[in-house]
C-alpha cells in the first residue's frame, strides 16, 4: 500500500487495525536488519513518497523529516549550515529506517549527551 502522506498512512492504519492486519513500514528498502520483512497476511505501507525534508534546525543540531527521507538528502541541506548527519554504514540509507533500527551507532548518537 503505497502512501504519500499523514491522512493516507491514518487511513491504511485505520483498515489494518478494523481487520486485524498486521502493517509492516517501508520507505527506502534498505535496511540490512530485515526490519522491513513482512510475512504472509501482512501489509507492507510502502512510505518512500513522504521523503521530504522539513525543517533544518541549525542552532540546535536537529532536523524534521518525513520518514522516506534519505541520508543523502538529508546530509545535502544540513551541508548549507556547515553540519552533517555521519551516522550509519556508508551506504545511503533512509532517515525512517534508521531511527525504527538503531543500526550503526543512530542510538548512540541519539543519547549522546
Amino acid at each position: 500500500m503505497r502512501c504519500s502522506g499523514t491522512a493516507d498512512v491514518s487511513a491504511a492504519l485505520r483498515i489494518c487495525h478494523r481487520h486485524s492486519i498486521p502493517v509492516v513500514p517501508i520507505a527506502a528498502d534498505t535496511g540490512l536488519e530485515g526490519g522491513a520483512n513482512g510475512s504472509a497476511g501482512t501489509v507492507c505501507l510502502d512510505l518512500s513518497g513522504m521523503d521530504r525534508i522539513l525543517r533544518i534546525g541549525a542552532k540546535d543540531f536537529d532536523a524534521t523529516v518525513q520518514c522516506g527521507a534519505m541520508k543523502s538528502a538529508l546530509n545535502a541541506e544540513l551541508a548549507a549550515h556547515a553540519l552533517a548527519f555521519p551516522v550509519g554504514s556508508g551506504v545511503d540509507a533512509g532517515v525512517g529506517g534508521m531511527a525504527s533500527t538503531g543500526p550503526m551507532s543512530a542510538r548512540r548518537c541519539a543519547t549522546a549527551p
